[in-house]
């Protein structure tokens, strides 16, 4: 019968091995003053007893010295993690952001969220086609293509930062550039279009990916709350009044398709506070109704907030506040906007005028707080 306590004391050496084991050549000792037993290979011999040798032999290492007693308690392979392990109790893999200990816990999500949608008076991922007047800057990650216009004309003397940015081709004819411009594929600019204190260059000093990344983001978290703020009244005759009185932030939900039955629209709310009206439904159609504020809101305090609207129409229309729709598609004709639009396309030619939303932080509960 072989001999158990030796069997163990192998297997000890073999796990050392794998382990990265001192050689029998080398020092006993390693980090932190643990003793590591020398381990060697035993003959068939030194392993099997002889009928002269009743008692079973205790094998010893190369000092002599001998092993740990067999007290019959499980090794530490056998119940729980090493000793030198460097992970949590359960002994769970310790790497970076599994959980092992002195990983700190993620930080909980912002409540809040910034809105700036003030530096464009018009963004679009897409394209931007049948352009006429915008009084502010314009970027398209598409083409743009525009014919007897002017873009940047109301911007401050010293503000010609990308003035007009078509990620694409850039298409104009007959118009005036206040600042520089910029386009990634071609243009056909020629002697009848003028860069007043700007270039025009070739070059795209967007990421319009990333930045509509942050719209979607910003669209969804506005529409996160699940109560409105504000008192929604829709009367049978077309009329449509929002009322709020928070000083700070007014919120609304509306279905798109209230607006394609409306005649008249009100907004009443503080000065200096801001609206966020969230529009939820596929399409929505904007035409010949008028608006009016009250309450010391302005063009600088409303935003359209359209969370899923893939489609929007507007004609003989007036928008007095900005628009984000990063899912949608718009057409819009004779008609403006006062502040600015971010969405996915715009073709049509209404003119932009330039009543930039005010920046503002928004702040809702985090599920579970």
């Amino acid at each position: 019968m072989r001999n158990q306590s030796l069997g163990w004391w192998v297997l000890l050496g073999v796990a050392a091995s794998a382990c990265g084991g001192v050689p029998e050549t080398e020092a006993g000792n390693v980090q932190e003053g643990v003793e590591l037993a020398r381990y060697t290979t035993l003959s068939d011999e030194e392993q099997t007893p002889t009928e002269e040798t009743p008692t079973e032999e205790t094998p010893t290492t190369d000092e002599g010295e001998e092993p740990p007693a067999d007290d019959g308690e499980a090794p530490w392979w056998g119940d729980g993690p090493p000793p030198w392990w460097g992970g949590g109790d359960d002994g769970e893999n310790p790497n970076p952001g599994d959980g092992g200990d002195g990983d700190p816990p993620p930080p909980p999500p912002s409540p809040c969220v910034q809105v700036d949608l003030d530096e464009y008076n018009l963004f679009v991922l897409g394209n931007y086609t049948q352009g006429h007047d915008v009084q502010g800057k314009v970027a398209a990650g598409g083409d743009i293509s525009m014919t007897y216009f002017a873009v940047g004309g109301s911007l401050a003397q010293d503000n010609t930062s990308n003035v007009l940015v078509a990620g694409g081709n850039l298409f104009v004819n007959g118009g005036s550039i206040y600042g520089n411009a910029y386009y990634g594929g071609y243009t056909t600019a020629g002697q009848n279009v003028t860069v007043h204190r700007g270039t025009l260059s070739q070059g795209t000093p967007i990421d319009f990916a990333a930045r509509f990344a942050q719209l979607e983001q910003v669209s969804a978290r506005l529409a996160s709350a699940p109560n409105p703020t504000g008192t929604t009244r829709i009367e049978p005759w077309g009329g449509l009044f929002l009322e709020g009185h928070n000083a700070g932030v007014n919120t609304f939900n509306v279905d798109a398709s209230v607006f394609g039955r409306t005649n008249y629209f009100s907004i009443n709310a503080p000065a200096n506070s801001r609206v966020v009206i969230n529009i939820r439904g596929a399409y929505a159609r904007f035409a010949n109704f008028g608006q009016s504020f009250s309450g010391g809101i302005n063009q600088k305090g409303v935003l359209f907030n359209f969370v899923d609207t893939t489609k929007i129409e507007a004609t003989s229309y007036g928008f007095w506040g900005t628009i984000l729709a990063p899912h949608a598609d718009m057409t819009f004709n004779n008609g403006s906007w006062d502040g600015g639009i971010y969405a996915r396309s715009l073709t049509g030619t209404a003119e932009g005028h330039v009543n930039p939303l005010e920046d503002f932080q928004y702040c809702t509960l985090i599920s579970g707080d």
